[in-house]
């Protein structure tokens, strides 16, 4: 058995599978073809079919039964990125490449929502920044949909359920949810007067110390777990 074989043949078949539901051939609670038409339709044996359809059901794509095969799953974004943890887990640069992106877009998504929010969405800005850090998510998509551009907005989204799993790690440490709220209090503020260069400059030194808060805290435990070893 060719086991490195198998497992590029079974990234092909998940690769090709994914392809499908990004073009809309395959939509939420469609069946996918039994493992003996996979079989035909890849020209593959019965171990690369099985293990992507191990790995597809992993990352909420596809829902197995017994007995009645498989289907796609209602593809909820928050599903689909849970097993995202793991990856994070293993490998914190995935983080911190998390925080370059944001970096480059988020700055000029609060300089647009400066120019382009309006009062109404200001308010509501300022209610559910008042509550406190734990509004931290909603408030950058509160953000992002000021800013009147739908393609910010999607990127916004799925970058901050990712933002999730670091930002848990990070409100732990001392003093670092206090902080990044009263960055949110300055940065909405900004956005309040339309001050568009000052919302984009909080935005910024926003993301700066919530990016050095986790890489402080990655090497407050590797010292950590140095010293217990």
């Amino acid at each position: 058995m060719n086991l490195g074989r198998d497992t590029i043949l079974s990234e092909e078949i998940v690769k090709s599978v994914l392809e499908d539901v990004r073009s809309r051939k395959l939509k939420p609670g469609d069946k996918l073809p039994s493992e003996k038409q996979m079989l035909e339709i890849y020209q593959v044996s019965r171990g690369p079919v099985r293990e992507a359809l191990r790995t597809l059901h992993i990352m909420h794509v596809i829902d197995v039964k017994q007995g009645k095969g498989a289907t796609i799953t209602s593809l909820d974004p928050g599903m689909l990125t849970e097993h995202l943890q793991f990856v994070f887990d293993l490998d914190s640069s995935t983080v911190f490449n998390l925080f370059e992106a944001r970096r480059i877009f988020e700055p000029e998504i609060a300089y647009l929502a400066a120019v382009r929010s309006t009062e109404e969405e200001i308010a509501e800005m300022e209610r559910t920044a008042m509550q406190g850090f734990h509004t931290d998510i909603v408030l950058h998509e509160m953000i992002a949909k000021a800013a009147k551009n739908p393609f910010l907005l999607r990127f916004v989204s799925s970058l901050e359920r990712l933002g999730k799993m670091s930002r848990n790690l990070t409100s732990m440490t001392p003093g670092v949810p206090e902080l990044a709220h009263e960055q949110h209090l300055g940065l909405i503020d900004a956005i309040r007067k339309h001050d568009a260069d000052l919302a984009r400059e909080r935005m910024r030194e926003h993301l700066d110390f919530v990016s050095d808060s986790y890489r402080k805290y990655i090497e407050l435990n590797k010292t950590q777990e140095l010293r217990d070893a």
